[in-house]
């Protein structure tokens, strides 16, 4: 750990120590910086013709980014020049980064802005002050400062790559990092106490044994997966960023090329859970950030309000259950007696072939068990039954006179 801790040293260093030859401590129209217009400055878009000075610092551009991800490419904008320490510095106050697009049938190239306007960091860490992006604040806040400077209105386009100063502030925090018991002070070889995660142990794609023993292994230990392309460790990825979804807890998934970021993300997709994840690299920008961040808010929002239709709709579902539940087992209901024990003891009925007649007045059940023995004493003087009604529409089927005769 102290020797990482050396080698962050020598980094910051080496940052706050660039060759007089960098275009970020000289800038000057040459080889490696082009001039613009005030016009092209302060405008989204803009075009410049194709000279071989410009391919190169394109071409140069471009390997950059390849191997470190962020494109240096940069347009700058107010050149200030002053002396610091017995060194001299001619270095832009404003940068905006660009992306380039060559068109080689009329040979221009056309350039985007990517984000907003920034304070060139190296000049706020050479002179330990923080500058506001309004020109006429900076400039009074640099006065107020007590630094003897001169300021020309110059634009430039070069491979500034002033991001490289932002990592700066990233390797300050690592330092103070280092002391604290974090995974990244695993992730660099200090041993560490981890605390169960208790994932589950469901998986969004199909894993094998192999894969599901690493997955386990995680809830308890650090671990390190390694195997040659196909072997599925973006898979084993995936699993696991849903096991952390449904612990509702966080994960950061970091990648040397944005391609196999790019397929974790797409796996998430085809499981919907895409909206939970926000991928950010060098391609995206500030405007493309925030429009990302609030695609997911308003996906959250709507499923939230849908989660309230449905728990709305199933608890008007539950109150219609509990209803018809008060009603089953509701006493009086039918003739005395409730649903359910209307259904226990009578329901046979139904299957018998009786003629079912109207009673008025019908006496409720528990009245006619007490007198169902009597009842039945009548059935074999006048045959089958089950109900009687002495409306005048059964008077004609003779079911009185029978009962009459039966009752003499």
């Amino acid at each position: 750990m102290t020797e990482l801790k050396k080698n962050i040293e020598i980094w910051e260093k080496e940052m706050l120590s660039p060759s007089k030859l960098d275009v970020l401590v000289n800038c000057q129209v040459g080889k490696k910086a082009i001039a613009i217009s005030a016009d092209n400055w302060s405008q989204r878009t803009f075009e410049l013709p194709a000279s071989q000075q410009l391919l190169s610092i394109i071409t140069t551009a471009k390997s950059t980014e390849r191997e470190s991800g962020v494109s240096p490419l940069t347009v700058s904008a107010q050149l200030i020049s002053f002396s610091l320490e017995d060194k001299t510095y001619n270095t832009p106050l404003f940068f905006q980064s660009v992306k380039a697009y060559h068109n080689r049938l009329n040979q221009t190239v056309r350039f985007e802005q990517k984000e907003d306007l920034f304070v060139n960091p190296f000049l706020e860490k050479l002179i330990d002050l923080e500058l506001p992006t309004d020109e006429t604040k900076a400039i009074e806040q640099l006065k107020k400062s007590g630094l003897a400077f001169h300021i020309e209105q110059l634009y430039f386009l070069a491979n500034f790559h002033p991001h490289r100063f932002f990592l700066f502030k990233e390797l300050t925090l690592l330092k103070q990092e280092l002391r604290k018991q974090t995974p990244l002070t695993a992730i660099f070889g200090r041993e560490t106490q981890t605390s169960e995660l208790r994932l589950t142990p469901s998986c969004l794609f199909p894993a094998d044994p192999s894969q599901i023993d690493t997955l386990s292994a995680f809830d308890k230990e650090n671990i390190v997966l390694q195997g040659p392309p196909g072997t599925g460790k973006s898979q084993v990825i995936t699993n696991l960023l849903g096991k952390v979804l449904d612990a509702e807890k966080n994960a950061l998934v970091l990648a040397e090329k944005q391609t196999a970021l790019a397929v974790i993300f797409e796996k998430l997709k085809t499981k919907e859970l895409h909206h939970f994840a926000l991928p950010f690299h060098h391609q995206i920008n500030g405007k493309e950030l925030y429009q990302n961040l609030k695609k997911t808010w308003l996906f959250l929002e709507e499923s939230t309000h849908k989660e309230n239709s449905y728990i709305s709709l199933a608890n008007l579902k539950r109150t219609k259950v509990e209803r018809a539940l008060s009603m089953l087992i509701q006493k009086q209901v039918i003739g005395g007696l409730s649903l359910l024990d209307f259904y226990e003891k009578y329901a046979p009925i139904k299957e018998r072939n009786h003629e079912l007649l109207d009673i008025d007045s019908a006496p409720d059940f528990p009245v006619w068990e007490k007198d169902k023995n009597k009842l039945l004493s009548l059935q074999e003087p006048i045959g089958d039954w089950i109900l009687v009604s002495f409306s005048e529409k059964h008077k004609e089927k003779g079911f009185l006179t029978k009962l009459n005769q039966a009752l003499d």
